[in-house]
């Protein structure tokens, strides 16, 4: 088995393990089941846990401190920017503010009240309420990255706690300021790390509840909003196209986020696609798709 480079990223408390993958050597999340037997082996005082991902076995030592890696060539500490598919946010530091709580409190219940629900989250109509409050359009992407900022759990909610205790550690006590975050949170959407972060964060807060897709008109119209205004060189009409009247079926977690990468990558007329690079069989279809058509 390959020995392979972890760390594990977050607090002693909460975090996540994740590899190095060793034909990129990019740092990648590891699923939910990689993740569990990493974090149980550790628990257990285990120094070491063999593990199979996508058909290879793989050897990974556990050093369980943050941002930190191990391998077989010895150890080293890991520069925050080379975690590319980490939270870019969560060490983000904010300066100390005298914020007023009740006013972030009336703020959540303001919104919580309008969303016509005994729920403790503002949703439906409250966000609504909150994006006339903001003075934003439901159908852009601001509200979204409200809800990327505080971490929102759940698919068009915002709960109680996370708005709060998100406002609180953002230094943000008012719609005024709220609307100043987002202008910047926008601004720094330029740098691939946080965008990429917020692009990966859509899908589970824009799919429905309980789904474990996204329907492919939902998807495009999310495409629409997200990447058209920042990946202008790659053929996003002819992607949603071929999605919408070819494809014609839900676009799954995996697929959602290996569109980043691919749009990030191939040329425009898609002269430089490789089909053995691992891509998912969307994209091979697509690319066949499209050069059969002659739409390239």
């Amino acid at each position: 088995k390959a020995t392979v480079s972890v760390l594990y990223w977050g607090t002693m408390a909460k975090g996540k393990w994740y590899m190095q993958d060793p034909r990129t050597c990019r740092w990648v999340e590891t699923d939910e089941a990689t993740n569990g037997a990493m974090e149980s082996a550790f628990r257990q005082g285990h120094s070491s846990v063999e593990f199979t991902l996508q058909g290879v076995g793989y050897r990974a030592e556990l050093n369980k401190k943050r941002l930190y890696s191990v391998s077989t060539g010895g150890s080293r500490a890991i520069k925050r920017e080379e975690v590319v598919s980490s939270n870019p946010y969560e060490l983000e530091e904010y300066p100390s503010k005298k914020l007023n709580m009740k006013d972030i409190e009336a703020l959540f219940e303001k919104h919580r009240q309008a969303s016509d629900s005994d729920e403790q989250c503002i949703q439906g109509e409250g966000l609504l309420s909150l994006c006339k409050d903001l003075a934003i359009s439901i159908d852009d992407d601001s509200l979204l990255l409200v809800a990327c900022r505080i971490q929102a759990s759940e698919p068009f909610k915002l709960g109680r706690s996370e708005f709060i205790n998100g406002m609180k550690s953002l230094g943000i006590d008012s719609v005024k300021k709220l609307k100043a975050e987002i202008s910047k949170w926008k601004s720094a959407l330029t740098d691939k790390r946080h965008f990429k972060y917020f692009y990966w964060f859509a899908f589970d807060w824009t799919r429905e509840e309980n789904a474990r897709v996204i329907q492919a008109e939902s998807a495009v119209e999310s495409w629409n909003v997200m990447l058209a205004p920042r990946c202008k060189s790659f053929p996003l009409a002819l992607w949603n196209e071929y999605v919408t009247t070819v494809h014609k079926k839900a676009i799954s977690k995996d697929a959602w986020k290996s569109l980043f990468d691919f749009i990030f990558s191939i040329a425009p007329d898609l002269s430089n696609y490789n089909e053995d690079e691992g891509w998912p069989v969307l994209m091979d279809e697509f690319v066949e798709w499209a050069k059969k058509e002659k739409r390239v």
